[in-house]
């Protein structure tokens, strides 16, 4: 019996051995530590000890939803207000007090020729030829009429006048004929005129070689001649005249052009703004330039004709003029007290004015 029991305790002694190795098998950490633990122990770095102590006790993070509610210690976003409040908060614009409109007071006169005697004023005439080939066969016309046009006005009406042309001289038949300074009262001013450069010519002489030509003790004509239209308008010519001269109210202007061409109405304007008239160079009349020179001659006997007028009240500034239903710029008028001053070149020709103007 106790062999039997010896054998029994030796069966349950290798099945204790056969059991635990089984069970290291199974659980390799306890395996690693059973062999760690057969192994002398050796000194650890601090990042060891510290990785160790982090793995062994990890950190807990309170992670914490978002809270949406009212009652968040979030910061709210900003309250969007007016960007531009000034104008919401302005006030109301004020009223202007404008002033009452001044009153005005309306006139018609007849304008009257003087008779008898008067004093004329001299005249000095500057004309513009153009001298494109356009030109060739309205050139020799003119040069064929000046001369009597010149002398009419000397013996029939008493005018002592100057003429200057400005064009080339003899170089083609677009130009002006040397011949034709062989008169006393023309010469010739050489320079030659592109087909829409004429008031630009005109502007450069006068601020140059011809600076003292014309005075305000004349009666200062311009003439242009050409078959084109300008590049300078009518503007930049009387701002030009009223720079130089100070005023316009001496000044005529006269042009023998073609007006569908004029399609700025420079040339219109000027003739307009000055007192003088327009005349057509298509006009294949043989009598054109004729009436040309006799209209010409007519038109500046201006001292022939009354220009003063007397107002019925004290004038502050006129508001318009309109001889013939057609109305006069501002330059060519001008009142003080009861008295009204307009051009005698402006009124030439006309039958009947009608003036507006404020008074106090």
């Amino acid at each position: 019996m106790i062999k039997n029991f010896k054998i029994y305790l030796y069966f349950c002694f290798l099945f204790m051995i056969a059991s635990g190795i089984l069970t290291s098998c199974s659980n390799p950490k306890i395996s690693r530590d059973s062999n760690l633990a057969s192994q002398p122990d050796k000194p650890k770095s601090e990042d060891q000890n510290e990785s160790k102590s982090e793995d062994q006790n990890p950190k807990e993070v309170n992670v914490q939803p978002y809270k949406t509610n009212s009652n968040s210690n979030l910061p709210k976003p900003p309250i969007k207000t007016n960007q531009y409040p000034e104008k919401q908060n302005s006030p109301p614009p004020k009223k202007q007090n404008l002033p009452p409109p001044k009153p005005t007071h309306t006139q018609n006169f007849t304008i009257i020729e003087r008779k008898g005697n008067t004093r004329v004023l001299p005249v000095k005439m500057l004309w513009l030829i153009d001298n494109s080939s356009s030109m060739r066969d309205d050139i020799p016309r003119v040069q064929a009429g000046i001369k009597g046009f010149v002398d009419a006005l000397t013996k029939n009406h008493g005018i002592d006048i100057t003429v200057t042309f400005v064009s080339c001289i003899d170089r083609r038949k677009t130009c002006v004929k040397s011949s034709i300074a062989s008169h006393s009262a023309i010469t010739i001013e050489e320079q030659e005129i592109l087909s829409t450069n004429g008031l630009m010519i005109a502007m450069k002489v006068l601020s140059r070689n011809l600076s003292s030509y014309f005075d305000s003790s004349s009666t200062n004509v311009i003439v242009s001649v050409t078959d084109d239209r300008s590049d300078m308008s009518y503007q930049d010519f009387i701002g030009f005249l009223v720079g130089a001269y100070g005023s316009t109210s001496n000044f005529r202007f006269f042009g023998y052009i073609q007006p569908e061409h004029d399609y700025r109405s420079s040339y219109h304007n000027l003739a307009r703004i000055l007192g003088g008239k327009i005349y057509d160079i298509t006009s294949n009349s043989s009598t054109a330039y004729g009436t040309f020179f006799k209209d010409l001659a007519k038109g500046i006997q201006s001292s022939t004709i009354i220009n003063t007028f007397t107002l019925e009240r004290n004038c502050t500034g006129i508001k318009t003029i309109v001889l013939d239903g057609s109305p006069l710029g501002s330059s060519l008028y001008s009142c003080s007290g009861t008295t009204l001053n307009v051009s005698k070149g402006a009124i030439l020709g006309g039958k009947q004015i009608t003036v507006t103007y404020y008074y106090s």
